[in-house]
């Protein structure tokens, strides 16, 4: 799964890695349409798209200036993402070892549907 999405002043571009893993690197929402529930009507698009497909994914969150960090947070885990922090030490160190070194820091994971972040 990968490519750009486009809803009503919002977009997210996918990043497809591996056949199981896909990178959320980028979501932005016009500051006119913020706090309409496009960003977490995308992301909802998203993560289906990944549950079909099997896809487990993850993020590097950087918020603009003016945005809440923890609000960004909670709107990536209000569609599954939980915090790297949260993952196992096995779980962490296979995930890095998928991605590779061009990411440096991971901020968000999302297993495939049905599964746990610490499998």
């Amino acid at each position: 799964m990968h490519g750009r999405f486009f809803r009503n002043g919002t977009w997210a571009t996918v990043e497809h890695l591996t056949d199981t893993l896909s990178c959320l690197t980028g979501l932005e929402t016009d500051v006119s349409e913020r706090g309409k529930g496009q960003a977490r009507r995308i992301l909802k698009t998203i993560v289906e798209e990944a549950d079909a497909e099997g896809i487990e994914m993850f993020l590097q969150a950087e918020p603009h200036p003016d945005t809440d960090p923890g609000k960004l947070r909670a709107l990536y885990q209000s569609v599954g993402f939980i915090p790297a922090e949260q993952l196992t030490t096995y779980r962490w160190r296979k995930l890095r070892k998928e991605i590779g070194p061009c990411y440096r820091e991971v901020i968000m994971y999302r297993p495939k549907s049905g599964r746990s972040g610490n499998a």
